[in-house]
């Protein structure tokens, strides 16, 4: 742990196998005390956040993961598939009060190809050039 944490204050990169050891090994707290120290160094007082929204193009979705509570079938009354004309008035509104990035969260559309999720993110992009776009993590 003291060769990662000398890594890490003489600015050098981490391995792979350095981000493992920090993930199974290293106490929070000394990590958090770290990552403290590297930005007041770095920054000073000063802190950094994003304004980001959240666009969810549909819930509809054939996968059933073990901890989603989001995910419907089409027949159920909560399910929703948004217009890519919906998609950017929901990105005109968010943009218009100061939002920078966007994160589209979706769903896999049992009747959507990957093709329909990658025209979202080119319509966004093309409307609002300048928002970073954080897509289907």
């Amino acid at each position: 742990m003291d060769q990662i944490e000398s890594k890490i204050k003489s600015g050098l990169r981490l391995s792979f196998s350095d981000g493992v050891c920090l993930l199974r090994e290293f106490e929070l707290h000394r990590l958090g005390g770290l990552a403290d120290s590297i930005r007041r160094e770095l920054h000073g007082r000063n802190a950094y956040y994003v304004v980001n929204a959240h666009i969810n193009p549909t819930n509809i979705c054939k996968v059933r993961c073990p901890l989603c509570a989001y995910a419907v079938d089409g027949s159920d009354s909560r399910a929703f598939e948004l217009s890519v004309g919906e998609i950017l008035r929901r990105a005109e509104s968010a943009v218009s009060r100061g939002v920078m990035q966007l994160h589209l969260v979706s769903s896999i559309h049992p009747d959507k190809s990957f093709g329909w999720y990658c025209d979202i993110i080119s319509a966004i992009h093309s409307a609002f050039p300048r928002v970073h776009i954080k897509a289907y993590t």
